[in-house]
């Protein structure tokens, strides 16, 4: 309780994100003991984290009617994105109830939508973003969220429950920014959430990590002078990583205990380089789904103009009593035959938006870019840190679709830009 009161210190991004963590571990408890499992307990556990930080910003009065009645046009590309993000919601929350889609999947796919909108308009209209990360600046500040977020991890050790994603992407974040103001204590505590979660970490955080990795080689921004060097750097690091990684995860394989996600995951990265890989073997079998949810959406995107222009439109799914990957039909709420997510980032944007979903895809993609290139030729800064956040969670989500939209951390900092420049 002493912890939670000293949040009331913290800077909107932390105090959110402190919400959002222990809201999210104390349900991950409950709904275990409920006998759910985790992949089960991810749709709730996304609406109801939701709701209580939209109760607590309600109650600080921070949802404000002018953060959805006043429309402001800022010149950025974040605020292009969002903006057209919500306008080809409504065009395909049309587009849902006229497919007769069913009503849950509708009214969620609205809601995680809708409600990052608000979250980034409270950023544009509520918050002082100067103000926001001058306190990020701040050791002090830092210390209370990081004995919170230890403390979450801890529990989530020992109740043998997933740390929040947003929360090791996150801390990440902070690590890198620690690390190059070679304050190596802040480095190290802030990674510890990952050192806990590694045994059991799923591919997405496993990319995060090796983006993190590759750009702590990068100490100094980039200039014209140096670009060369680093593209050449670059295209050498393409070429010889694979052989690198083939012969690191040989080394490392026989360390794993067996039946852990970590050996699981190395498997299948060895079996793919190697080319010994049988789609129909247990350890291929994610993948499989992957590729088989992929041919399922270009099916229905390609049968006709209608399905090409707008997709499936808010809450379209598919059917999926023919796939062997047991934990997708046993996440989704309505059962097998109306299976809603689909795992890869950009084909699920396809089967909800259609056309209007792959010019998304090319605007979260822009985005990634540019902001990846201003993090490498800026000052290294706590706002660095936090675009690298934005950077980070789209990188995550392209395996793990859902997890973008229904991030409100994400909408969040995808506001930052609009407020440092306001």
């Amino acid at each position: 309780m002493i912890i939670l009161s000293k949040t009331s210190n913290l800077p909107l991004i932390l105090k959110a994100s402190a919400i959002l963590g222990v809201t999210e571990v104390l349900f991950s408890i409950l709904f275990r003991y409920l006998g759910l499992e985790d992949f089960q307990m991810v749709p709730y556990l996304r609406l109801v984290t939701t709701v209580f930080l939209i109760a607590y910003l309600f109650y600080k009065k921070l949802i404000i009617k002018d953060s959805i009645k006043r429309i402001v046009y800022y010149n950025s590309l974040n605020n292009k994105l969002v903006f057209y993000w919500i306008l080809i919601t409504l065009i395909c929350l049309i587009v849902g109830i006229f497919r007769l889609n069913p009503i849950l999947y509708i009214i969620t796919d609205f809601f995680y939508i809708f409600f990052g909108f608000l979250f980034y308009r409270i950023i544009q209209t509520s918050v002082n973003i100067n103000s926001e990360i001058q306190k990020l600046e701040i050791n002090t500040v830092h210390n209370t969220f990081i004995i919170l977020l230890l403390l979450l991890s801890i529990i989530c050790l020992f109740s043998k429950i997933n740390i929040p994603s947003f929360l090791l992407v996150l801390s990440l974040s902070f690590s890198f920014f620690f690390f190059f103001k070679k304050k190596y204590l802040y480095t190290f505590l802030y990674f510890i959430p990952f050192i806990i979660q590694f045994t059991t970490a799923n591919r997405a955080i496993l990319i995060v990590f090796l983006l993190f990795a590759t750009l702590s080689f990068f100490n100094r921004p980039i200039s014209e002078k140096t670009l060369f060097k680093v593209i050449s750097l670059s295209v050498t690091a393409i070429i010889v990583t694979p052989y690198i990684l083939s012969f690191s995860i040989k080394q490392i394989l026989p360390l794993i205990s067996d039946g852990s996600v970590l050996k699981a995951r190395l498997d299948q990265v060895k079996m793919l380089m190697e080319g010994k890989y049988n789609w129909n073997s247990p350890e291929m079998l994610s993948l499989k789904q992957r590729i088989d949810e992929v041919l399922i959406v270009l099916k229905f995107w390609t049968a006709n103009v209608f399905n090409f222009v707008f997709g499936g439109g808010l809450g379209a799914t598919i059917e999926g009593h023919s796939f062997k990957d047991v934990g997708v039909g046993s996440s989704a709420i309505l059962g097998k035959e109306k299976i809603h997510n689909i795992h890869i980032l950009p084909f699920s944007l396809i089967f909800r938006y259609g056309l209007f979903g792959l010019i998304l895809f090319y605007l979260l993609l822009k985005n990634l870019f540019l902001n990846l290139f201003k993090v490498l030729t800026t000052k290294n800064s706590i706002y660095s840190s936090l675009i690298l956040f934005q950077i980070s969670w789209i990188i995550y989500s392209l395996p793990a679709a859902s997890f973008l939209w229904t991030s409100p951390i994400f909408w969040f900092l995808l506001a930052f830009d609009y407020g440092k420049n306001k």
